[in-house]
């Protein structure tokens, strides 16, 4: 038996609109965005339920071997609530490793998409983890095939799109969440998206409420953005102490992604009017002037693990380029609150 639900499609926003593959906000958005657009639903609370912070997350030491610098993807909102006011209902399971095709099979058959969770280890291609660190990571699961022995997912380890898995791999990837990445033996790791229909109408008046809900929470989080921006200058301050660390590069790779999915979010708002044309063009020039900085520092970064020589040179070169991006995210947040305020009135 076989069977794929169809239309399903990976969320592509970032790439038609940036030209990069990277996910939007995080992996679980990325899963919900692609589900909302086969069940013919809107994506905009989704996309605007987040809010950007920089950080210094003490919890990823243990994986990255260093405080890891990055950029937090904070939720106003729970998503499951989202969710289930546009009528999806998350229906949680665990089911035993060696049932875990056929729960898959059956849910499918339910025509319910499946947020799974993966360990990374096991994903050929994906850059930093393959066959190097576990870590979990949610995909989506659309369909099976019996005859070929494959599940048909929804994933980004070598861009974001559609992947064919066996049944074996996908078993694989799900036991080492509990073997490797502490997942706790009790933890939910299989959720089924349960679409009976809803009643909203996706129109201006829909828009509207929504981003004039995200203005507010955004200006609500005003003062705990431009606090995290001091933190590029701790960075700076203690650089030579995280350029000689391997994994650095990787971090400075999800700095980049997350600052492309802020890029994504704001450059959405043009379509709706929300801005003074003149500051969209400053927003615009900042954005990318920022976006730009950041991997020119990744690329430095790169070329010095190539061959460890001119680590002061190379230093220097980087604590220029975030002084820049430090000048450049506090003009930009101006500029962003100022039209969040006129919006709103």
């Amino acid at each position: 038996m076989k069977k794929v639900l169809e239309p399903m499609k990976a969320f592509y926003g970032m790439k038609d609109m940036l030209g990069i593959e990277d996910p939007y906000g995080d992996c679980m958005s990325m899963s919900d965005l692609a589900t909302l657009n086969y069940f013919g639903l809107c994506g905009l609370e989704i996309i605007y339920n987040f809010y950007f912070v920089y950080n210094f997350a003490d919890d990823d030491r243990n994986l990255f071997g260093c405080p890891v610098f990055c950029i937090d993807t904070l939720l106003f909102d729970k998503r499951e609530n989202i969710l289930k006011g546009l009528g999806i209902d998350i229906i949680e399971k665990q089911p035993k490793m060696d049932l875990l095709v056929e729960s898959i099979r059956e849910s499918i058959m339910n025509n319910r998409p499946i947020f799974l969770f993966v360990d990374l280890f096991y994903q050929k291609g994906r850059f930093f983890y393959y066959n190097n660190r576990h870590a979990p990571h949610a995909c989506l699961v659309y369909g099976f095939d019996d005859e070929n022995q494959v599940v048909y997912t929804i994933d980004d380890y070598n861009g974001y799109k559609t992947y064919i898995v066996s049944y074996d791999m996908i078993v694989q990837y799900c036991k080492g969440i509990f073997e490797y990445c502490n997942f706790r033996k009790d933890s939910l790791y299989f959720r089924e998206y349960c679409f009976e229909g809803t009643n909203l109408k996706f129109d201006e008046e829909y828009n509207s409420k929504v981003l004039r809900k995200f203005f507010k929470n955004s200006l609500s989080k005003a003062e705990e953005r431009y606090k995290s921006l001091n933190l590029i200058k701790v960075l700076s301050e203690d650089l030579e102490s995280f350029i000689n660390v391997s994994s650095f590069e990787a971090i400075l790779s999800s700095v980049i992604y997350k600052r492309g999915s802020e890029c994504f979010m704001i450059k959405n708002l043009y379509q709706y009017d929300t801005f003074d044309k003149n500051i969209q063009s400053e927003i615009d020039s900042k954005l990318n002037t920022i976006l730009q900085n950041w991997t020119l520092i990744r690329n430095t970064v790169c070329h010095y693990n190539l061959n460890k020589k001119n680590m002061d040179k190379k230093c220097n070169k980087i604590k220029q380029i975030l002084d820049t991006i430090y000048e450049d995210e506090t003009t930009y947040s101006d500029l962003l609150y100022s039209q969040f305020r006129q919006f709103i009135g």
